[in-house]
């Protein structure tokens, strides 16, 4: 008869050993790019918020108004620090659940550490951006209007290999949207910086 092959214990454990020390190299890493992943979702899906909302401007020939909210129900606020957002085609302000207006909403699940803060030439705004029929932001300003996400869950913004890569979403006064990194100088040849 024969002789079986197999492993023994010892090469078992061996192997056993190895996967657990490669993962426990691997994890910072992993969650570092959990984290980033997080930012990148949020920002995204406010960037499609914001040009939806023009294109139903312009489709419309009316006002359409992207809001970040506290909530998406009907005690939703406007806030320059909501992680949530409701596009309408009115002040959604305590109708953000069953109003008639509301053209659609995003709640924040999937990025509960994202932090978002809008801001105007370095003020906090409403938090509310409206476009109009031509796809331009009413009123009239004269600031680009940042949005800016950053995950203090998961550290700094910066370039170091542990910090997170923070985005910022720019609408400038003629409704021009843009998704952009902050850390990051925006020059002809590198359209990623701000």
């Amino acid at each position: 008869m024969g002789r079986q092959g197999g492993v023994t214990l010892i090469e078992l454990m061996t192997g056993l050993a190895i996967t657990a020390l490669l993962l426990l190299i691997g994890a910072p890493a992993l969650t570092t790019f959990i984290q980033n992943n997080q930012i990148r979702t949020a920002a995204e899906s406010i960037l499609g918020g914001l040009q939806r909302a023009r294109a139903e401007a312009i489709k419309d020939n009316n006002l359409a108004y992207f809001s970040l909210t506290t909530s998406i129900d009907d005690s939703c606020a406007v806030s320059a620090a909501g992680p949530d957002w409701v596009l309408s085609s009115s002040d959604p302000t305590a109708a953000c659940g069953s109003g008639a207006q509301v053209i659609q909403k995003q709640g924040a699940s999937g990025t509960p550490n994202v932090v978002v803060a809008a801001t105007q030439n370095t003020v906090a705004t409403s938090g509310q951006i409206v476009f109009n029929g031509f796809g331009r932001v009413t009123p009239v300003q004269s600031y680009d209007t940042d949005i800016d996400l950053t995950n203090p869950t998961g550290g700094n913004c910066g370039t170091g290999s542990s910090d997170m890569r923070c985005l910022r979403v720019v609408v400038s006064p003629s409704g021009t949207v843009r998704l952009c990194d902050p850390n990051v100088a925006y020059s002809l040849t590198n359209s990623q910086g701000c």
